[in-house]
């Protein structure tokens, strides 16, 4: 029996494309600097950018919270 293909979250990379795999902890890091009230929208969500740089490429870039997707593989 072959084990399913591993899934990560992370954002594609802004130089070569390819995906950049995020730790949870760093997801759960970034989304607990929003200070979040009863008027926070998923827009407001959205709007905190973070730099993280690419294993691949070592290229860096900007990215936000709504640019996080998930991936097969990793």
């Amino acid at each position: 029996m072959r084990a399913a293909p591993a899934r990560f979250r992370g954002v594609i990379c802004n130089s070569c494309g390819k995906p950049i795999k995020l730790s949870a902890s760093f997801i759960e890091g970034q989304i607990s600097q929003i200070s979040i009230t009863e008027e926070t929208t998923l827009e407001d969500l959205g709007a905190r950018v973070f730099p993280v740089r690419c294993q691949a490429c070592r290229g860096e870039g900007m990215y936000s919270l709504r640019q996080i997707d998930e991936f097969l593989g990793g």
